[in-house]
């Protein structure tokens, strides 16, 4: 058995290539998503995975890895992890998503669909890393040169000339020192540039989780990956309780918080990513249907039965809100980006909300009140853009996010991580009562 992910130097991951290319004895690789894509890895018996993911493109590509030997089958096994069953569980629990959301990826792919590519995005962590290594490949070059061959050329055709200038101004800053320039005017590596391009972790772009200190009373109680945006106010699940956020302070990668009243939280698995509305609605679909799907053995079955019976205990083919704690617990049933901006806008609306995997949970209100919000917001009376990213945290997605200004930042969230667009659509037609 041998590891394979980003933080491991790129000697330490070619060795684990090598051997599973090339040596003929029995070799197991346990990785992340490096040797998902553009590696040369052999002959693959078979893949297995450990949760649902992402996307059903990465499940195309990563049953793909195994059966390419002629006469030979492709074989992925899912593995999904579900807590034991309890009436009196947090009804996310009890509608075993993740299971769920396996079957629905799985139903997908067999029906040919996989997400469409999305909107070029600005990515201005893998421009910024581009930036660096033009400058080490010419050992120096004008700013209009770095743009025409990176932006009006290259691929990241959404930077124009001005969001360009102030990137380049936030990575010569006093702060970040990434690069000067020269008195003709050359881009040049500046003194923390020049370690992170000499470091072997300079070429691959894998992100590493930046962890923030979780503080309450001055106590740490631990450590958190800011993957996604944070905003003072919110919601967030920790160490088994509920907690809302009073500051975030992305300088010293901190994050105070106070007890927030709730009842039991669901069970955080810690992971994240960016989920296509398809699959989202497919997952109803499972839930709400009676197809008996071949490739799920008896547990599993037996977990569906359970999460049908959940969805159709808590009225779910007709409502959207259900009453729950001192609060309620909204299902919009709709994907990532558009969940994580219906988020913010009722945080902006004075809700006090935590975004979950598939929910968003607002605590102290009532059904009526949040169902009236989201008729306004359907109306078309949504949130303005500086209200909605007011206190936002700087989330540490791509690996060089933490250079970026907070201003940057927000530009590259309201582009990739929001779809403010389409608020309005994600509010309408939720109900908190059934017909």
């Amino acid at each position: 058995f041998f590891p394979h992910h980003g933080s491991l130097s790129k000697a330490e991951r070619e060795d684990v290539e090598v051997r599973l290319r090339d040596d003929p004895r029995p070799t197991t690789a346990v990785a992340t998503t490096t040797l998902e894509l553009g590696i040369d890895i052999g002959d693959v018996e078979s893949v297995a995975q450990i949760g649902p993911g992402f996307s059903v493109s990465s499940v195309r590509q990563r049953l793909g890895r195994s059966g390419r030997r002629a006469g030979n089958p492709a074989i992925m096994r899912l593995f999904v992890i579900e807590p034991p069953p309890d009436r009196g569980g947090h009804p996310l629990d009890r509608l075993n998503l993740s299971l769920v959301q396996s079957i629905a990826m799985i139903e997908c792919l067999k029906a040919g669909w996989c997400e469409p590519p999305v909107p070029a995005g600005l990515h201005l962590s893998t421009l910024l890393h581009q930036v660096l290594a033009l400058i080490v490949q010419t050992g120096g070059l004008q700013p209009t040169t770095a743009w025409r061959m990176l932006c009006e050329r290259g691929p990241f055709k959404a930077v124009d000339r001005a969001l360009f200038v102030d990137l380049l101004k936030c990575m010569g800053s006093e702060d970040n020192r990434l690069i000067e320039q020269s008195p003709d005017g050359l881009l040049m590596i500046g003194e923390n540039g020049e370690k992170i391009t000499e470091s072997y972790e300079f070429y691959p772009v894998f992100a590493i989780e930046r962890e923030y200190r979780i503080l309450h009373d001055n106590r740490v109680l631990g450590t958190y990956p800011l993957d996604s945006a944070l905003k003072a106010g919110e919601t967030l699940i920790f160490a088994g309780r509920r907690w809302q956020v009073i500051t975030v302070d992305d300088a010293s990668r901190a994050i105070t918080v106070k007890a927030a009243k709730g009842g039991k939280p669901p069970r955080f698995s810690g992971a994240s990513g960016i989920i296509h509305d398809h699959v989202v609605q497919q997952m109803r679909n499972v839930l709400g249907g009676t197809e008996r799907f071949p490739y799920i053995d008896s547990v599993a079955q037996e977990l569906l039965d359970g999460a049908r019976e959940t969805y159709k205990e808590l009225g779910l083919e007709n409502r959207s809100i259900i009453p729950f704690g001192n609060g309620v617990l909204l299902l919009p049933w709709i994907g990532t980006r558009k969940l994580a901006t219906l988020s913010l806008a009722l945080q902006s609306a004075n809700f006090q909300a935590a975004q979950l995997r598939f929910a968003i949970e607002l605590m102290e209100c009532t059904a009526e009140g949040v169902e009236e919000c989201l008729r306004t917001f359907a109306a078309g009376d949504v949130p303005s853009i500086a209200s909605l990213m007011s206190g936002v945290s700087k989330p540490h997605v791509a690996k060089f996010d933490h250079f970026l200004t907070l201003d940057l930042m927000t530009a590259v969230t309201i582009k990739e991580r929001l779809d403010l667009d389409d608020l309005p659509q994600a509010a309408s037609g939720m109900k908190a009562y059934s017909d």
